[in-house]
């Protein structure tokens, strides 16, 4: 999209005082409701090759709220995430796409109405179907190279922000980092990467030991993304805890992305570290 039409656009949309944008959801169809809305603005979005997302998954959302809620009986997180239909708002050359499963069909005209008022789209969004969005789907290492090379974010059509977080999508999802440090600094544009893997079965010693690993690293990094992933172990306050301390030792202007993973047959805790942009 010419930069002229994106402002044409936009100055549309400041006419009616909404602005479209761009983020995830969950959809209760027995309560005729979306459910967990996350969206950011389309005018505070990256844009790159006409192409704009959010940068949060649902799993790691979903699995920092089973965090929180872990002392209750009874929880909505506890169950699968991908059980309850959900989708992604993207803004794609142009036009807004709304990526669903094929469950939508039956609730179309609902789904339409709830999704255009939470996002402030216009109305001639349409919706699409990705194997991702079916019930009981997600991200796993089979689908990760066509997620990687084919999928709905290619490699080629983004700029250096969204690559950090397409890392961040495929770090985060994956039970094992399977693309190549090269890969890793490609995406980067950083020849000055480092990746580091630790396991333990507490979370205190896996993040002194990664913390050891990469000591020489800590205090000069400006781009920091890791994913802590567990044998299905819940992480406690404590745990929490532990996480943002270790997150005090980098520089207050490092930039970091990280998300929680389960991965069955792993050690309890466990994560994957890529540490980059120093000169």
């Amino acid at each position: 999209m010419k930069e002229t039409d994106y402002y044409n656009l936009m100055k549309g949309f400041e006419s009616e005082e909404l602005e479209p944008m761009v983020g995830i959801f969950w959809y209760l169809p027995e309560e005729h409701r979306l459910f967990e809305v996350y969206a950011s603005s389309l005018s505070q979005s990256k844009m790159v090759n006409g192409h704009t997302t959010y940068h949060k998954l649902h799993k790691t959302i979903w699995q920092a709220k089973r965090c929180r809620d872990k002392a209750k009986e009874k929880s909505v997180y506890y169950q699968d995430y991908t059980r309850i239909p959900r989708g992604r708002v993207f803004y794609d050359n142009g036009k807004f796409i709304v990526k669903v499963g094929s469950w939508y069909k039956q609730y179309e005209d609902e789904l339409r109405e709830l999704v255009e008022d939470a996002f402030n789209l216009p109305d001639d969004f349409v919706f699409e179907i990705g194997r991702h969005w079916e019930l009981g789907h997600g991200w796993d290492e089979s689908q990760l190279d066509d997620f990687f090379h084919e999928g709905d974010l290619c490699a080629d059509d983004l700029g250096i922000d969204d690559r950090k977080a397409l890392i961040h999508e495929l770090v985060s999802t994956a039970s094992i980092l399977t693309i190549a440090k090269s890969e890793l600094a490609y995406l980067l544009e950083d020849k000055n990467i480092k990746v580091f893997k630790a396991h333990s079965d507490s979370m205190e010693r896996l993040l002194k030991q990664v913390q050891e690993q990469a000591s020489s690293y800590i205090g000069i990094t400006s781009d920091c993304v890791f994913s802590i992933y567990t044998d299905g172990t819940e992480l406690c306050t404590t745990d929490m805890d532990s996480i943002h301390e270790f997150m005090s030792l980098f520089p207050k202007t490092c930039k970091f992305k990280w998300g929680l993973g389960y991965v069955s047959g792993s050690a309890p805790f466990n994560i994957i570290l890529v540490l980059s942009g120093w000169k």
